[in-house]
């Protein structure tokens, strides 16, 4: 592996671990303000932002995977 794909691979895993914490704060918020049916509402608008942000990540990347 040369030098500039390990370097990117580096922001890649940071980038990730990033999301991943602010998602945990994010969830644990909504978690905390409000009823069970609140809570799964916003799951379920996170969990579907998250599949058409990997989804158009795809097409642009020009896979359909």
């Amino acid at each position: 592996m040369n030098e500039k794909t390990s370097e990117l691979q580096g922001i890649n895993t940071a980038w990730q671990i990033a999301i991943q914490e602010i998602l945990r704060m994010v969830v644990r918020d909504l978690y905390k303000s409000g009823d069970e049916a609140s809570f799964l509402a916003h799951i379920k608008r996170i969990e579907e932002a998250a599949v058409d942000s990997i989804y158009t990540g795809l097409m642009l990347r020009g896979t359909d995977e």
